[in-house]
C-alpha cells in the first residue's frame, strides 16, 4: 500500500524511447553532472587503458553520460541502468535486451519483473559491491528506489532483532575515582591548575550500544522514512528508529561509513554497513529538511553483464578439475612496444585486457562478453549478412587477444534480447576461424547467444527468494555455458 501522492514513474530502456520531465531539468542535470565529475576513475568501469575509444571519451568527459536531454524536453536513457529519484519523479532505466518493438512503455508487472531479473544478476557481481539479500521477491514495489530501501530496511530490522551490536568506545570524561588512564596533560593544565584537584581526567574504553555503526543507521532510517512513500517500508524504518532508540542523533556521512571496522564476529552487519554507503554516496542530494531531494543508483550495463557472467562462471564451474587459473580482467600482457627514431621508447603499450581468462585442460582460453543486440527480431535476422551481427572491431579486438596470448579458443558471448527469447530464436553458436599465417594455426571464434532473462518473464513468484524464482533459469545458462565453453577438444 502506497501513500496518495505517489511519485509519477518514468520508464526509459536504453537507448530507446524517449518521455517528457515535469519541470526544469537544469537541477536534475548539473547533479548528474556532479556525480559523474565525482565519480571514482579507478573503479573498473572507468579505466581508460583498454584501447577502447568509447571508455576513453567517457573518462574525460566532464558532461554526464547517464542521459540525454532533448531539445523538445524529452529525455533517453544511455547505457546505464537503475534508478533516479528526482523531486517527485522516479526515472527507471531499464536494460535495452528487455524493449520490443511493439511496445515502447512496459506496464508495471513487466518493470516489477525486470527489476527482479537485475537484482538476480547483481547477486552474482563481485566487483560491482552491490549488498546481496535473500529476501522474498516481495519487495519488488514500485520502483528500483522503494526496492532499494526495503532490501535494507528488512535485512536491519532482522540483524538487530537477533544481535545488537556494541563496541568499545575511547570515552574521556572527569571522574571522581581513577578509572582506566590518567590524561596527566589534561589534568595538570585543567585541574591543578584550577583548584579542581579531585576530579580525575581519565580515558577508558567503554563498551557501548551508541557508537558510530549504530548512529549511522539510525541517520539512515531517519532520512528513509521521510523520503519513502512506501506503507511497509515506513514500517520497518520505524521498528528500526525503536530498537536505537538510545542511541544518539547524527547527520551520518559516506566518510563516517568509511571509519567503521566491525568485528568479525559481526561479519553478518557488513551488509548494513554496505547498504548504508550505498544510501550515503555522493549519488545523493539532500534539502534542508534532511530528506533526499536527489538520488541516483546507476551502472553501466555493460559491467553489470561482464561481472555477472564471471560471477557465474566462478560460482558453477570452478570447482572443475579440469578448469585452472580462471581470473577477471586478466591484464597482465601488452599489444605492442613503442619506437621513436629505432629506438624503443616504452616498453608496454595497448593493455590487454581479457574480461574472463582459464585454462580448460591446459588450453588457454579467453572469454569476451559484449553487451551488444547483435539482433532484435527473426525478421532482422533474414536480413543480416555472414557476420552474424558482430562487429568488425570485436573480432579485431579477440583475433588480437589470441596472438598476442597464443590462445586458439575464444568465446565472444552476447546477451539473448527479450524478443529472441520469446521467439525462440538464435539457441545455435556460429564459429569463425581466422588462420594466423605466422603461428600456421587457427584462432577459432565462438560466437555464443545466452539468455539471461527469467524463463517465464514476466510472471515472478514474489512469495519466493531470487534464487528458487531464477532456478530453471540457472539451470539453463549452466547447459549453455557447459555445452560451449567446457566442450573444447583437446
Amino acid at each position: 500500500m502506497d501513500n496518495s501522492n505517489p511519485d509519477r514513474i518514468i520508464n526509459l530502456y536504453e537507448y530507446a524511447n524517449q518521455e517528457s520531465l515535469s519541470g526544469d531539468e537544469k537541477p536534475l542535470e548539473d547533479f548528474l553532472d556532479e556525480i559523474w565529475n565525482n565519480r571514482d576513475k579507478k573503479d573498473f568501469s572507468y579505466q581508460t587503458d583498454t584501447g577502447n575509444e568509447e571508455s576513453y571519451d567517457n573518462a574525460i568527459a566532464s558532461k554526464q553520460k547517464f542521459l540525454t536531454f532533448l531539445k523538445n524536453g524529452d529525455i533517453k536513457s544511455r547505457k546505464y541502468v537503475g534508478i533516479i529519484k528526482f523531486d517527485n519523479q522516479v526515472i527507471n532505466l531499464l536494460p535495452k535486451i528487455f524493449y520490443r518493438d511493439d511496445q515502447s512503455t512496459p506496464n508495471e508487472k513487466e518493470v516489477k519483473a525486470i527489476q527482479a531479473n537485475i537484482l538476480w544478476w547483481l547477486s552474482y557481481c563481485k566487483k560491482i559491491k552491490f549488498p546481496k539479500s535473500s529476501s522474498s521477491l516481495s519487495s519488488i514495489k514500485s520502483n528500483f528506489f522503494e526496492i532499494l530501501i526495503y532490501l535494507f530496511a528488512s535485512y536491519t530490522k532482522h540483524i538487530l532483532g537477533n544481535c545488537l551490536y556494541q563496541s568499545y568506545n575511547d570515552v574521556q570524561k572527569e571522574l571522581g575515582f581513577m578509572k582506566g588512564r590518567l590524561n596527566t596533560q589534561s589534568y595538570l593544565t585543567q585541574n591543578i591548575s584550577k583548584g579542581n584537584w579531585h576530579k580525575i581526567s581519565c580515558s577508558y574504553d567503554s563498551f557501548e550500544f551508541d557508537n558510530l555503526f549504530n548512529r549511522i543507521i539510525k541517520s539512515v532510517a531517519t532520512i528513509l522514512i521521510g523520503t519513502s512513500k512506501n506503507f511497509e517500508n515506513k514500517q520497518l524504518l520505524s521498528e528500526i528508529l525503536f530498537i536505537l532508540d538510545e542511541v544518539s542523533d547524527i547527520r551520518a556521512t559516506y566518510d563516517d561509513c568509511q571509519k567503521v571496522k566491525l568485528n568479525p564476529l559481526f561479519e553478518e552487519m557488513n551488509s548494513i554497513l554496505d547498504y548504508c554507503k550505498l544510501f550515503l554516496a555522493n549519488s545523493v542530494s539532500f534539502s534542508y529538511k534532511n530528506q533526499f531531494k536527489v538520488f541516483a543508483f546507476l551502472l553501466p550495463m555493460e559491467y553489470v553483464f561482464e561481472d555477472f557472467l564471471y560471477g557465474f562462471i566462478e560460482k558453477h564451474f570452478k570447482g572443475n578439475p579440469d578448469i585452472k587459473k580462471l581470473k577477471s580482467q586478466k591484464s597482465d600482457l601488452y599489444l605492442a612496444k613503442l619506437f621513436q627514431k629505432n629506438k624503443l621508447v616504452k616498453n608496454e603499450v595497448f593493455n590487454l585486457q581479457h574480461d574472463i581468462y582459464f585454462k580448460y585442460k591446459g588450453k588457454k582460453v579467453i572469454v569476451d562478453a559484449k553487451y551488444k543486440l547483435t539482433y532484435t527480431t527473426e525478421k532482422n535476422q533474414n536480413i543480416q549478412d555472414n557476420k552474424h551481427g558482430v562487429s568488425q572491431s570485436d573480432l579485431y579486438q579477440v583475433v588480437s587477444y589470441g596472438i598476442r596470448r597464443n590462445a586458439t579458443d575464444i568465446f565472444l558471448i552476447y546477451p539473448q534480447t527479450l524478443d529472441a527469447q520469446m521467439n525462440s530464436t538464435h539457441n545455435g553458436s556460429i564459429q569463425f576461424k581466422v588462420h594466423d599465417e605466422l603461428a600456421g594455426k587457427d584462432i577459432n571464434i565462438n560466437i555464443i547467444k545466452i539468455s539471461i532473462i527469467h524463463n517465464e518473464y514476466p510472471e515472478i513468484n514474489t512469495e519466493k527468494n531470487l534464487q528458487k524464482n531464477f532456478s530453471d533459469t540457472e539451470s539453463n545458462l549452466y547447459e549453455k555455458l557447459d555445452n560451449s565453453l567446457f566442450s573444447i577438444k583437446e
